[in-house]
């Protein structure tokens, strides 16, 4: 197995990676070869250098949130906006343009990189400079107000972890809908900075010929809106029979759980996750339950037993810089400042320095997120090589670098290997399959139409569709797509909003955000965004 895997992710790195590029089948030495290839040695450069500037500045306001305190937004902001000038710029734009006129004579790799130059200028474009700046500032003020919104129960301040513990556990109805309406109270204020940020993103990427945001995002992956509304509508038409079994048992084991009618649709805080994303904890697999082990253990043993698990597999040890400069536990009470506390890993310099930022506690859901996360910090790793020019460094698309990550934390949580590493159920009995298949189920296939339909669609409609409030289809959404339904109906229900709201960096920086990009945000609430391609979660 431990082959199977090490093969799983160094293919993934094998599949962005390209022949070195210093004799592109020989066109490199002619003279439009050669302008070609200075040319783009010096963007790449400047692009580092920049991209570099620009994750340094989101990751301190990702993690040092301070209410009132504007200093980390304006260096964002001024950092965001160097960056955009210099991929937005009409020079870049137009001599990008004039080399790929000539791309029958210029080597594949040198294409594929003027390519990514004229996409990552759609996004910032020269011409209008104002709507630029006015959408960098709107997204940085959007981040703020997201990851450093206090959340309430009871008149008392509560964790995002301390939510998600008590929809874990809780088993009073009245209860848990208190927790769960408590854990959108963040849409509110978030609506309004929504709304003016998909005008904004809008107006960025039609400036260079794209209809929306939406558009400009799929065409990432080489496709249309609609070629890519079909190849999901698709995938999730071929999964529905399956899907429409596991929501049938949870509704009826929902149903007998809390001594309810069994609903046709599930009602969102009966779930134990707040976004309904995932619904692994409906099951326990008796001799398989290793929260109690992990208990025991500490935070920080989960991380270095993540580490350990990659280096058992050939890779190499973590930079030392991870360790220094990463955010990995939860803040203390009295810290004085608050963090993004959604799980992402990031690419600060698209080279070595490769960060996570999590709020990592000992249990069996943090136990699988580490290895996620490091999934994505490897595959970072595994392609910032000589052979990948820094532009190029970003994965095969965004939804392989999750892939990459569920595959490895998948790989990490079979029973075979849990027991090995000392975290035994203290139970002698094999684990039942179906029991475990069961839960493994509700953890990876309802995401997929929680991820496929309810936030693609909801993405699709914002943008392409400009949905006016956010509610109405993007509630049918998640009524078609994952089968559940809001606790509350409201005006400003903000459950459609809360998701969707920053710049994604997973990938090349972080991610999140409708399809944007390289942070990655893990599965614990998330999406994609283009700045942010330096992150993943």
């Amino acid at each position: 197995m431990k082959a199977l895997f090490a093969l799983a992710l160094a293919a993934s790195s094998w599949s962005c990676t390209s022949p070195a590029p210093e004799s592109p089948t020989g066109l490199a030495a002619s003279a439009l070869g050669s302008e070609v290839q200075a040319h783009l040695e010096r963007y790449d450069a400047d692009y580092q250098a920049l991209a570099r500037a620009s994750s340094e500045a989101q990751w301190l306001s990702n993690t040092h949130i301070v209410e009132g305190d504007d200093t980390n937004a304006k260096r964002t902001e001024a950092a965001e906006e160097a960056l955009a000038a210099f991929t937005g710029s009409v020079e870049n734009i137009e001599t990008a343009r004039r080399f790929l006129a000539r791309a029958s004579e210029l080597a594949p790799l040198q294409v594929r990189e003027l390519e990514r130059i004229l996409f990552l200028a759609g996004d910032n474009p020269a011409t209008i400079p104002e709507i630029v700046k006015a959408r960098i500032a709107t997204e940085t003020a959007q981040t703020e107000k997201l990851y450093g919104f206090a959340f309430t129960l009871d008149g008392k301040e509560v964790t995002p972890n301390q939510i998600d513990e008590a929809l874990g556990e809780e088993t009073n109805l009245e209860q848990r809908r208190a927790v769960w309406e408590a854990s959108k109270e963040v849409g509110k204020p978030l609506r309004s900075g929504l709304i003016e940020l998909r005008r904004l993103r809008n107006q960025s990427v039609q400036a260079l010929g794209y209809h929306d945001f939406f558009a400009y995002m799929a065409s990432e992956y080489g496709m249309t809106t609609a070629g890519l509304a079909a190849n999901i509508d698709g995938i999730n038409r071929e999964l529905r029979p399956l899907f429409r079994e596991l929501h049938t048992w949870a509704r009826h084991e929902l149903a007998r759980r809390y001594g309810q009618p069994v609903p046709d649709l599930i009602p969102a805080h009966w779930l134990p996750n707040r976004w309904g994303q995932s619904w692994e904890a409906l099951v326990e697999v008796p001799g398989f339950d290793f929260d109690a082990p992990l208990s025991s253990k500490g935070p920080e043993w989960l991380i270095h037993q993540a580490e350990r698990f990659y280096t058992s597999l050939g890779f190499e040890p973590l930079p030392a810089s991870f360790w220094e400069k990463s955010a990995l536990y939860p803040l203390p009470a009295d810290a004085g400042y608050k963090k993004n506390t959604h799980a992402s890993a990031w690419h600060i310099d698209l080279d070595r320095d490769v960060r996570s930022l999590m709020s990592v506690e000992p249990n069996s859901e943090w136990y699988e997120t580490t290895h996620h996360e490091l999934g994505h910090i490897y595959y970072y790793l595994s392609y910032s090589n000589p052979r990948v020019p820094v532009l190029l460094r970003e994965g095969a698309n965004r939804a392989y670098h999750e892939a990459v990550g569920s595959l490895m934390g998948l790989a990490a949580s079979q029973p075979r290997f849990v027991a090995a590493i000392g975290l035994s159920a203290g139970s002698a009995a094999r684990p039942d399959p179906i029991q475990l298949l069961l839960q493994q189920a509700l953890q990876y296939v309802v995401f997929i139409p929680w991820s496929t339909g309810t936030m693609f669609h909801f993405e699709q409609e914002l943008y392409a569709d400009e949905l006016p409030s956010g509610t109405a289809r993007g509630g049918d959404s998640r009524i078609l797509s994952a089968g559940t339904q809001p606790t509350t109906q409201r005006q400003d229900d903000p459950m459609c909003f809360e998701p969707f709201l920053t710049r994604d960096q997973e990938g090349t920086r972080r991610r999140r955000v409708p399809l944007a990009r390289p942070v990655h945000s893990c599965r614990r609430a998330s999406t994609g965004s283009i700045s942010a391609a330096r992150q993943a979660g």
